[in-house]
Formats: structure tokens, sequence, C-alpha cells
């Protein structure tokens, strides 16, 4: 029931990151092409009573953890 992203940089230490189902849900929405104003509303239609500030802080701080773990190709 786990999943787990890997990133892989020749060169570099690979990174292996525990996806919890909050985490997996936005990697899901971001492997679709969803931008961050999307996944936002989309973490708000999941986790009723989940505010606009709180969801935005999520969506940013799940980008920000794949970018520093290099498992973004932006």
């Amino acid at each position: 029931g786990e999943s787990i992203a890997v990133s892989i940089v020749p060169n570099h230490h690979s990174v292996v990151v525990t996806l919890n189902t909050t985490a997996r849900f936005m990697w899901e929405l971001m492997m679709a092409g969803t931008d961050i104003e999307t996944m936002v509303t989309a973490l708000m239609e999941k986790y009723d009573g989940l505010d606009l500030e709180s969801a935005r802080a999520e969506a940013e701080e799940f980008v920000e953890m794949l970018r520093s773990n290099q498992l973004l190709d932006e």
C-alpha cells in the first residue's frame, strides 16, 4: 500500500521518498499535468474542511520537496 518516488540523477546520490496518501494524490495530479492552482482546488475538494491557505501551503511544500530531491523535471 505504500508509494515511493526515486530520483536517479547521474553523478548524484539517489533519493527515495515515501509518499503518504495525500502526497500520492498530489503526485498523480502532477503526472496528469495539473497546475498548482488546480491541485489546490482538488485538495480542498478531496479533504472537506481544508481551507485555501492550508491547501496552497500543502501543494507548495510538496512541489518544493520534489524540486529539492530532484524529482521534478521542469
